[in-house]
């Protein structure tokens, strides 16, 4: 062998060892895990569709046949905050699901901000998963004690003849109290790790049950039913139209980056003037 091919084979062979150098060399372990991105909403049936709001923070909409807003939180200790059910058991039953495989099965715990339908008529499928459900005590009273006025209400904003499916439903239906109570004149503070969340009674809004969940650390308002996106006041059955927009300005100082109202697409804090606007005018 000549000179010439000494070298090449020494060279190959030093390219070699390198190589395999490279690839044995152990990777460095990360200290944390990674931070995983949140699941993609989207729709969990025809009337039941979820909206990213902010990181962590998910609009749950629910047609029963009028549109209805819920919310769900990943809070900081990674346990989820339910704020309000859909309508029916069933619907919030395929919520459940979703947030059990999104989230791997993390605890989940449940505020609803008033009796009507549209704020907990899914306990059921949350008490049968064995899911907190927390809401005041003259929330858990009138989900008993007027059950067949809500019924006479749901009935009487339905059209006979177009909506005759809503109506049997809801004349048919039954509704179930919250397990956890609180005083509503005291409202109530969760703690979730190092997240904390107020629940506020504003005063008499849309019933006279009615609360809204505050979120300091996100600067986030769940303004249930007391707050309206649009320009029509809705259903007004239960409200107390005087003292509405007074009880409404007890929220105004509050630190917020996004607002949700009952009902309909607007998520910004200006919700509560425009609120007390169009109450006013009324």
């Amino acid at each position: 062998m000549n000179h010439r091919s000494v070298f090449y084979c020494l060279a190959i062979l030093a390219v070699l060892l390198s190589a395999c150098s490279t690839a044995m060399t152990p990777t460095a372990t990360p200290t944390a895990a990674p931070t995983l991105p949140d699941p993609l909403p989207g729709m969990l049936a025809p009337d039941l569709s979820l909206e990213k709001l902010a990181d962590g923070v998910f609009v749950i909409q629910h047609a029963y046949p009028w549109q209805a807003n819920s919310l769900v939180v990943r809070m900081a200790n990674g346990e989820i905050l339910l704020v309000d059910t859909p309508y029916t058991p069933e619907a919030t039953q395929l919520l459940l699901d979703w947030v059990k495989e999104a989230f791997d099965g993390v605890k989940i715990t449940a505020i609803v901000t008033g009796y009507h339908a549209d704020n907990l008529g899914g306990i059921p499928a949350l008490l049968d998963a064995g899911i907190a459900v927390y809401g005041s005590d003259l929330t858990a009273d009138f989900a008993v004690s007027r059950l067949e006025h809500q019924r006479e209400m749901m009935v009487d904003l339905l059209v006979p003849g177009k909506e005759d499916a809503f109506i049997s439903a809801y004349q048919e239906m039954t509704f179930s109290a919250p397990d956890h109570t609180f005083r509503l004149d005291e409202g109530l503070t969760l703690m979730f790790g190092t997240e904390e969340v107020q629940v506020i009674y504003p005063g008499f809004t849309q019933s006279e049950d009615k609360v809204v969940v505050y979120f300091p650390k996100r600067k986030g308002l769940f303004g249930g039913c007391a707050i309206l996106s649009g320009d029509r006041v809705g259903n007004s059955i239960d409200a107390d139209m005087k003292a509405w927009p007074e009880s409404l300005k007890t929220l105004l100082n509050l630190e917020l980056d996004w607002a949700v109202p009952g009902h309909g697409e607007g998520r910004d804090p200006e919700l509560i003037a425009h609120t007390i606007e169009i109450l006013e005018k009324h």
